[in-house]
């Protein structure tokens, strides 16, 4: 399952519990923590079945743009 990072360790808890392997999906300060679609394409292999969307994300506060999640809505 691909979850962003920084997260709280309790999605990694829940995402093991569900029988999946977090796979992180790394976010930067210069992108003011918000979750980018290269990032996320860089880590989906053919064993990728979850995204964790969290938004507003914690801890970071970071909102994932709109158009963003218009993007991976058409994956």
């Amino acid at each position: 399952m691909l979850i962003t990072s920084p997260r709280f360790t309790s999605y990694d808890a829940a995402v093991l519990l569900c029988g999946g392997v977090p796979v992180p999906v790394p976010t930067y300060e210069r992108d003011d923590f918000a979750l980018m679609p290269e990032e996320i394409e860089a880590r989906i292999t053919g064993r990728s079945k979850v995204l964790v969307l969290v938004t507003p994300n914690n801890p970071t506060g970071a909102v994932t743009p709109p158009d963003v999640v218009r993007q991976i809505a058409g994956w």
